[in-house]
């Protein structure tokens, strides 16, 4: 019984040593600026949906995403305010390097006609090179942007996922189903034969499809 014990007993001090020694590695910080204001919303619209990207972009834990009451606060003991006129990637480095962030993001809404778009993209503050580019055209309600805005801060992520419905056209007729639904096909039963065919006709593009 004590050799079990002792066996044990180094079992489990050899697993706490080991994860002692896993390294834990270390999450980039972000910054995510105002978007920039192209046309078609107000000013406060746009801050609402810029808090709506940080706060999405946070909750997918991919990255230590600044605060922005701490960015006005650090930005303020630099005495540098943010403006409209920081709209050069030169300007959002510099903003960024002031932070002490690792990656910087920012970007632009406008509406032409009844459509939005969007465009993000991240820049590593060190290299000046631009990481990662996602643009987004949205044609909706207004509140449906917050929507548009979450799921781009999962792209930005790495972590969003298509939707996992999916549509077949069945006899005519578009019919969507889930992971947990029966897949609803074409059948189609042959003259020559008594065997029945079952076509899936793929995914077609209506109007609304997800």
């Amino acid at each position: 019984m004590k050799t079990i014990i002792t066996f044990l007993l180094i079992i489990g001090f050899a697993g706490l040593g080991f994860a002692q020694n896993v390294p834990v590695q270390k999450k980039a910080t972000v910054a995510v600026l105002d978007f920039k204001l192209l046309s078609g919303l107000t000013k406060e619209e746009v801050t609402a949906l810029t808090s709506k990207f940080r706060t999405s972009l946070a909750k997918t834990k991919a990255y230590d995403v600044l605060d922005r009451t701490n960015m006005d606060a650090i930005l303020q003991e630099q005495n540098f305010t943010l403006s409209e006129a920081c709209n050069t990637d030169e300007c959002v480095i510099q903003i960024g390097k002031l932070l002490s962030a690792e990656r910087i993001i920012n970007g632009d809404i406008g509406r032409i006609g009844d459509t939005y778009t969007i465009n993000v993209k991240m820049i590593n503050v060190t290299s000046g090179r631009i990481e990662l580019v996602e643009n987004q055209e949205y044609e909706g309600k207004l509140d449906g942007l917050l929507k548009v805005f979450d799921d781009l801060a999962k792209k930005m992520a790495g972590t969003y996922e298509e939707d996992s419905n999916f549509w077949w056209y069945a006899s005519g007729v578009a019919v969507i189903g889930g992971g947990a639904a029966a897949a609803v096909l074409l059948m189609k039963k042959s003259p020559a034969s008594s065997t029945t065919t079952t076509t899936p006709i793929g995914k077609p593009s209506f109007p609304g499809t997800p």
